[in-house]
């Protein structure tokens, strides 16, 4: 079983109007951007196949939610010299979707599925070759929330 507790605090430019509201212009400012997620695991190896589940949840500031599930399954050959490993994982993020002009229309949401394959084999004491093939689909909100 594994437990993460991940955060972290992201100094960047953002939106504000706070200066000239009168004109209701956009401009940067430095803020601050607080994630945190925290994720749960679990693995089992056997001496044919090495299976795992995973799932997280995680927030960056109050309008964007994260939640994310995963499983993998690994492979190796009778002679433990060649491995396959398949995973899956799955994100799916709801968020405020914010306008140019600051206006804040309604919520949206994105989802993410990744699969992968990787095939590995020792080919000598010192030298291990290795393919890994990545396949990614987004539907819903691909664009920045800020449409900028």
């Amino acid at each position: 079983m594994r437990f993460s507790l991940l955060g972290d605090l992201v100094s960047s430019a953002s939106i504000t109007r706070e200066n000239n509201p009168q004109f209701q212009a956009l401009q940067s400012h430095p803020s601050g951007n607080e994630r945190i997620e925290i994720g749960l695991g679990w693995s089992r190896a056997t001496d044919r196949f090495d299976v795992g589940v995973n799932g997280s949840v995680g927030a960056e500031y109050s309008s964007y939610q994260s939640y994310g599930l995963g499983t993998s399954l690994g492979l190796p050959s009778a002679d433990e010299n060649t491995r396959l490993d398949l995973s899956y994982q799955a994100y799916l993020d709801n968020f405020e979707v914010k306008l140019y002009d600051g206006t804040e229309p309604d919520r949206d949401q994105r989802v993410t599925n990744t699969l992968e394959a990787g095939l590995s084999r020792v080919l000598t004491p010192t030298t291990l070759a290795s393919i890994k093939l990545s396949l990614t689909r987004q539907d819903g909100f691909l664009a920045t929330t800020w449409h900028s």
